[in-house]
C-alpha cells in the first residue's frame, strides 16, 4: 500500500477524533480512503460529522499530536518482512471487512501469503488445564495437516498451544495481537 495512503489511516487512528466502528461503517460504504477524502464536506456533515472531523476525514490533518508514532509506524513498514495492510488493499483479509468494527489498518510482520488462507481459530484460557491444552494441540495439528490455518492470539495457554500444534506439523499459524506487536501481554 502506498505510504500516503497508510498515513491517512494512521492519522484518523491517532486522532481519536472519530470512533473505530464509525471508521469501518464508513470503509464499508465508501469502499476506500480516497473515496472518503474525496467525497463533499456537505455529504459528510449531512452524516453527522463536525468541522474538525470533516477535516480530518477529507486529509487535513494540521496540527497532528501523534506524528512521531505516524512516522514510527511508517518507518516499520519499510522493514524487511513488515507490511502495513490498509483496508482497501487486496491482502486484506475478506472476511474480517465484513465486521462491524473492522480495523482500518492492520500491522503484518512475517508473509501476507497467510492472510489469504482458509482459518480456524483457536480461543481459550490462559490458565487451562492439561486436558484442555492437550486438545488444543493435538486439534490444531489434525486440522493443520488438513490444510486449515491456525488463528489465534499468543496468550499462554489454549492459544499458545494451538501455535505450537501446527507449528510441530511445519505448518504456518496467524497470530492477531490485540496490543500491537511492540507490547507483550500478558
Amino acid at each position: 500500500m502506498d505510504p500516503a495512503t497508510c498515513q491517512y489511516y494512521l492519522c484518523l487512528l491517532a486522532s481519536k477524533k472519530i470512533p473505530l466502528p464509525l471508521i469501518s461503517k464508513l470503509l464499508g460504504a465508501f469502499g476506500s480512503a480516497k473515496a472518503i477524502r474525496e467525497s463533499p464536506r456537505s455529504m459528510l456533515q449531512g452524516l453527522g460529522f463536525d468541522p474538525s472531523q470533516c477535516d480530518l476525514l477529507q486529509g487535513s490533518f494540521g496540527n497532528m499530536g501523534n506524528r512521531r508514532g505516524i512516522r514510527l509506524a511508517l518507518e516499520w513498514a519499510e522493514k524487511e518482512g513488515n507490511h502495513l495492510i490498509c483496508y482497501e488493499s487486496n491482502h486484506y483479509p475478506v472476511l474480517l471487512r465484513e465486521i462491524d468494527a473492522a480495523p482500518p489498518i492492520l500491522f503484518v510482520k512475517g508473509s501476507l501469503t497467510v492472510l489469504a488462507e482458509t482459518h480456524f481459530a483457536v480461543v481459550g484460557s490462559r490458565r487451562a488445564t492439561h486436558y484442555g491444552k492437550r486438545n488444543a494441540y493435538f486439534m490444531a495439528q489434525e486440522l493443520s495437516k488438513a490444510g486449515l490455518q491456525v488463528c489465534s492470539g499468543l496468550a499462554d495457554g489454549i492459544d499458545s498451544k494451538a501455535h505450537e500444534g501446527a507449528m510441530d506439523v511445519e505448518r504456518k499459524t496467524l497470530a492477531v495481537i490485540g496490543t500491537g506487536i511492540d507490547r507483550v501481554y500478558p
